[in-house]
């Protein structure tokens, strides 16, 4: 169902959270398009769009995003919004991660623990990526045969929320313990 992007449990609880409390406070540029608020959001859509081509799966999102908020300017391009993604994502992931959870841990939720303990689980997943020359340099080729290069990828997942904890991404030849470990 398009529109929801947290758990049901938990949804109604942060509304506005982040848009207040995150963006606001991250400078843009006068003539940028893709805000960081604008980011976000079509980052999360576009990684629950079922449309399997990416330049399809952007033009889709976006659509949605001029339904939901026809009030925000959007740049045309999927290489542009790319770019932007790549600008922004170092200052964007540590921001949102830091006060999601600060709200997580302030939730007050008979889920959210199970006795004294909170109960978190960690899947890794490995995914072939294109073989173009910059991933092959990037990830290398180990464990998949022509020298298709993969992608390692580790979520750590809070249970009684529902909600994605914390995660890494890098080259198949690190190891999802390895993620973990950097995790915590």
């Amino acid at each position: 169902q398009r529109g929801i992007i947290l758990s049901q449990r938990v949804g109604s609880s942060y509304a506005g959270v982040v848009a207040g409390s995150v963006f606001s406070r991250l400078a843009v540029r006068g003539d940028v398009v893709w805000t960081p608020q604008r980011l976000a959001c079509s980052g999360l859509m576009m990684a629950w769009e079922q449309t399997p081509q990416l330049v399809e799966r952007f033009a889709a999102v976006r659509e949605c995003l001029h339904e939901a908020c026809s009030h925000w300017t959007f740049g045309l391009s999927y290489d542009g919004w790319v770019k932007a993604q790549h600008r922004e994502s170092k200052r964007l992931i540590p921001a949102v991660t830091h006060k999601l959870r600060q709200h997580m841990q302030a939730f007050v939720d008979p889920h959210r623990r199970s006795g004294r303990w909170e109960v978190f689980a960690v899947d890794g997943s490995d995914a072939a990526c294109p073989r173009t020359i910059a991933n092959q340099q990037a990830m290398g080729d180990t464990g998949r045969p022509n020298g298709i290069p993969q992608l390692s990828m580790t979520v750590v997942f809070h249970v009684g929320l529902a909600m994605p904890w914390a995660f890494r991404v890098g080259p198949s030849s690190e190891s999802e313990r390895e993620h973990l470990r950097d995790m915590f």
